[in-house]
C-alpha cells in the first residue's frame, strides 16, 4: 500500500513538472552557432541571392536559468524564454515584442527559423528565409565571467587619455579618448563603448560606438569578437592579455607599442 501511493505521488510530481512550462528546465546553457542554411560557419551570404548579408564568423544563444535569454548575430537581442516540450518559445527576439519567435530545441541542438520578407530575396529590400543551427558549447568558461573593466591609462599615463598629441609640420594632431569600457556577461557576451575626439590644425571631429560581442579566454588573455565590427576598417577581433586584476592591450606601430590598461570597475 506504502508503494502504491508513493509512485501516485512520484507521478503526480512528474506530471507538474512536465507541464509547467513558466520553469525553465534543462535546455538552460550556452549554443554556439554551428550552421547558417547548411553552411558551416563562418557563413557568407551567396552573391546569386540578391540580397547581401553581412559575414557571419560567430554567434551564440546563451538560455538563461532565470528564464531569460541573450542572442547575438549581427545584432544583439535579449529577452525571455520558455519550453514546451521542443517549442522553445523566443520573447523579444527580432523587435518583435512579445510575440517573438518560435524555435525548435532537438537534443543538443536550438534550431531557428527566421522567415524572408518581400519575396524570394532577389528584389533590393527584401531578404531571404534564414535557418539557423546552434549547438551546446562544451568551451569552458574564461577567467574573466562577468564585470566591467575602464581604460584606465595609455602608456603609463591616465587622464587626459591620449592616444596621439604631437606637431608635424608646425600642424598639431590630437586624438583622445573620452572613455572606453568592456562588460562582459554570461562568461560569453561582451558589451564595448568608446569614444574619441580628434582635432588637426584646430579643425576636430568626434566619433563613438556601443557594440557587442562573443569572447572566449585562457588563462593568460581573452580574445574578443565582434557580432559586427563598428566599422569597416576595424579588425573583427581584438585581444586582451589577463594581467592580474587588469586587461591590457598592446598594439605595434612603427614608432613603438601603445599599452592600454583596463582595469575592473
Amino acid at each position: 500500500m506504502r508503494f502504491s501511493v508513493l509512485r501516485a505521488c512520484m507521478a503526480a510530481v512528474c506530471i507538474a513538472a512536465c507541464s509547467d512550462t513558466s520553469r525553465p528546465p534543462a535546455a538552460a546553457g550556452h549554443y554556439a552557432l554551428a550552421s547558417v542554411n547548411g553552411q558551416p560557419m563562418p557563413f557568407v551570404s551567396p552573391p546569386s541571392g540578391g540580397f547581401y548579408y553581412a559575414p557571419l564568423t560567430i554567434g551564440d544563444l546563451v538560455l538563461r536559468a532565470d528564464g531569460t535569454y541573450g542572442l547575438g548575430l549581427t545584432w544583439f537581442f535579449e529577452g525571455t524564454w520558455t519550453l514546451d516540450g521542443t517549442r522553445l518559445h523566443l520573447a523579444q527576439f527580432m523587435a518583435q515584442g512579445p510575440n517573438g519567435t518560435d524555435a525548435e530545441a532537438q537534443g543538443d541542438s536550438v534550431v531557428i527559423d527566421v522567415p524572408g520578407s518581400g519575396g524570394n530575396g532577389t528584389v533590393y529590400g527584401t531578404s531571404p528565409p534564414m535557418h539557423y543551427v546552434f549547438r551546446r558549447s562544451t568551451a569552458a568558461a574564461p577567467v574573466v565571467t562577468s564585470g566591467t573593466f575602464a581604460l584606465t591609462s595609455i602608456n603609463g599615463r591616465g587622464e587626459p587619455l591620449m592616444l596621439v598629441d604631437t606637431v608635424v609640420n608646425g600642424m598639431r594632431f590630437v586624438d583622445r579618448v573620452l572613455y572606453d569600457s568592456v562588460t562582459f556577461t554570461d562568461g560569453v557576451f561582451f558589451r564595448k563603448r568608446r569614444a574619441e575626439e580628434y582635432a588637426s590644425n584646430g579643425v576636430g571631429g568626434y566619433e563613438s560606438y556601443d557594440t557587442f560581442g562573443s569572447y572566449r579566454g585562457r588563462p593568460d588573455s581573452l580574445v574578443l569578437t565582434y557580432y559586427r565590427p563598428p566599422s569597416s576598417g576595424m579588425s573583427a577581433t581584438d585581444r586582451l592579455a589577463v594581467e592580474q586584476q587588469a586587461l591590457v592591450r598592446r598594439t605595434a606601430f612603427t614608432t613603438g607599442i601603445r599599452v592600454e590598461r583596463y582595469t575592473r570597475r
